[in-house]
């Protein structure tokens, strides 16, 4: 039985659920909102609510905000809404709502949880509501920790999964698939030398409810990467390691704090491009529950989105996002393409404006995730010296460029120097771009040069998902091989990729486990595989330490030489010595060969300034060996850094132990990156 429940006016903001003395205050916003019942529920589980009240709009209501303090209501307690309104499941008037309107989960709540028993879809699969909780944010000790406020151009991303980061039993942590699992995991990710750690989504969103079989093993498939989003506000209760909704902000804010305790940003992944669209559990449908008409519009392609040209869910959006930068002290957001993309009558950026305007923003990074190159949003990244973009086109090229493809060298050299092509007019920076090889949607870099062909038979979907051309080449068989032959082909070329990716302008963006050669079997669209698939194997960890070794030291490279980390694209620009800042060669000095259809071997020359060395890199990427001439630079001597046809250690020395190259010649294997270093 209901009962009902008594509550005073409250206010209109801030929305959600916000501590207030004795109790709490809950607002939503509804313009078109006929009719709205408070739920409370004495256990977040719970299918019923034990109380619930009508809000009277007279009182309750101001401007389109909905609002009411409730006496005595403490942290922990959940909370649902129901709304009525000429867009309502059936148009139900306030006396039979409750049977078809159904409670909806509050956009802004600060804690989600599930309620025990699914409902039956007309499918006759079950779907799992879910329940806001109140959170009480207040007074959390950060114990005198700073972010760390790492420059642009000194950014080491490192992109993972929570869950999957730590949930093999591998990991050998004491809470796996949690924020506290991750912490622990700390001095590995100290040792390699990255400096932020891009998580998938941490945001609640409906990881129960069935979304199909796999037909190799008929185990039930779920989201697992959390692109679908139902609490935006609220850390997905799953990677708590004590399963409370009251504690899991601050689970969140220990890891946060452990992280830049150690110099280590964290960076998230958001979407609020999909927020509107249609989820298999009724509550989670809240914006257009709440209101359809103000929260979501149609995009071009025919998708549900959120409607950013309405002020309520502009306001909604840098809520959100300052939430996170300000009472968790996030660093940086990696945001979806159509949530940047959504423009003003004047053709701005909608978001980017909230974001420049913020206060609390001020420091935050930000990643414009874009699909495929060119972008829409390179004027995004032209305006701001803390907003990148993911460089589809580095991706691209790169993994063309690396498998051999001809004709590629003048727009490898473009890639190398930090993509001018691709930002220019609208930067001049290369720090506009922020490359990967490889990222969570797509091969992993062991899988690029494993499979030529995607395996997502497992997805229940026919192999019909996921990108069919990827760039990929198996070096020669498919899928995993035992000829000496092929294995070496492809360590060297996983070599070849991480030179490219660090020896490159831009913020380099590196996929966790690709430095251990982590598989995902050939799948390239695991977003349902919450198993090994997508579970970080640590034992490859030591069964690859080579090629751990091999990032790590070329992260150190990459440290050490400010010619790499450039804030602003060549210019010609002459160091004390009078060599410009690049200059680009074939096989012979000066002469690299922009228009040579079969064109594979590449090399440059990096000034330093200010002292420091000057470094010059060759890339031979045939499958034949090629002889270089090598740069005169007076009073200098060449000396061997990198060489990836070489066996460990001396594919990559560690800085003092530099042997001198002897002759005016280097002879580069096929398939091989070098890095000398001019002392």
């Amino acid at each position: 039985m209901v009962v009902p429940c008594a509550i005073e006016p409250g206010r209109p903001l801030p929305l959600g659920a916000t501590r207030v003395p004795n109790g709490f205050n809950l607002s939503i916003f509804s313009q078109h909102a006929t009719a709205v019942q408070l739920l409370l529920y004495d256990d977040p589980a719970a299918a019923e609510p034990a109380r619930s009240v009508w809000l009277d709009p007279e009182t309750n209501r101001s401007f389109h905000f909905w609002h009411a303090w409730v006496p005595g209501m403490k942290p922990g307690a959940a909370y649902a809404w129901r709304v009525d309104s000429p867009f309502a499941l059936a148009g139900a008037d306030a006396a039979d709502m409750g049977e078809k309107c159904p409670p909806l989960l509050d956009p802004c709540a600060r804690g989600v949880a599930a309620a025990a028993a699914p409902r039956v879809q007309p499918s006759g699969e079950p779907a799992f509501d879910y329940r806001a909780v109140a959170i009480d944010t207040a007074g959390y000790d950060w114990e005198g920790v700073e972010a760390p406020r790492i420059a642009m151009r000194d950014l080491l991303l490192y992109e993972t999964h929570v869950r999957g980061f730590t949930r093999h039993a591998s990991s050998g942590v004491r809470a796996p698939g949690t924020f506290a699992g991750a912490v622990e995991k700390l001095p590995y990710i100290k040792s390699l030398g990255v400096n932020a750690v891009a998580f998938l989504p941490i945001f609640a969103f409906d990881d129960r409810t069935p979304r199909g079989r796999n037909p190799l093993t008929g185990e039930t498939l779920r989201d697992y990467w959390g692109f679908s989003t139902i609490g935006y506000f609220a850390p997905h209760g799953g990677y708590c390691a004590t399963r409370s909704p009251e504690r899991v902000f601050d689970e969140f804010r220990d890891m946060v704090k452990a992280f830049h305790a150690e110099g280590i940003e964290i960076f998230l992944h958001i979407n609020f491009g999909d927020a509107a669209a249609r989820r298999p559990c009724a509550s989670a449908n809240h914006f257009r529950g709440l209101d359809p008409v103000a929260y979501c519009r149609t995009g071009q392609d025919g998708r549900e989105r959120l409607n950013l040209r309405h002020p309520i869910v502009r306001k909604f959006v840098l809520d959100c996002l300052e939430y996170w930068a300000g009472e968790a002290r996030v660093d940086g957001f990696l945001i979806d393409e159509p949530s940047l993309s959504a423009r003003d009558s004047s053709g701005e950026s909608i978001l980017q404006w909230l974001i420049e305007c913020s206060e609390t923003l001020r420091h935050a990074k930000i990643v414009a995730v874009a699909g495929e190159a060119p972008s829409s949003l390179a004027p995004i990244a032209g305006r701001s010296s803390r907003c990148a973009i993911l460089n589809a086109a580095f991706r691209d090229d790169a993994r063309r460029f690396v498998k051999g493809d001809g004709g590629m060298l003048a727009t490898a050299a473009a890639r190398l120097a930090g993509s001018a092509d691709q930002f220019e007019p609208f930067a001049n920076s290369p720090l506009a771009g922020v490359n990967c090889v490889a990222s969570h949607a797509g091969f992993t870099l062991h899988d690029l040069v494993t499979y030529s062909t995607k395996r997502n038979e497992a997805n229940g979907e026919e192999n019909r998902d996921g990108p069919d051309d990827n760039l990929s080449w198996n070096g020669g068989a498919e899928g995993e091989a035992e000829d000496f032959r092929i294995l070496e082909i492809r360590t060297r070329q996983i070599k070849n990729f991480a030179a490219m990716l660090f020896l490159s302008q831009g913020a380099p963006l590196m996929l966790g486990g690709d430095e251990f050669r982590r598989t995902q079997r050939g799948n390239n669209n695991a977003w349902l595989q919450d198993n090994e698939i997508s579970w970080i194997d640590w034992r490859l960890a030591q069964k690859n330490e080579e090629i751990v070794r091999f990032f790590r030291e070329m992260i150190v490279l990459r440290k050490s030489h400010s010619a790499l980390r450039r804030d602003r694209f060549f210019t010609g620009v002459r160091n004390e010595r009078g060599l410009p800042d690049v200059q680009w060669h074939g096989c012979l000095p000066g002469q690299p060969g922009w228009h040579d259809p079969h064109g594979r071997a590449l090399a440059f020359t990096l000034a330093g300034f200010g002292g420091e060395p000057d470094l010059h890199i060759i890339f031979n990427m045939h499958y034949e060996p090629a002889r270089f001439t090598l740069p005169i630079v007076e009073d200098r001597q060449w000396l061997r850094k990198l060489d990836t046809a070489c066996r460990p250690p001396h594919d990559i020395v560690a800085a003092g132990q530099e042997r001198p190259h002897i002759g005016d010649h280097y002879h580069a294997k096929a398939r091989s990156v070098v890095a000398l270093i001019g002392k």
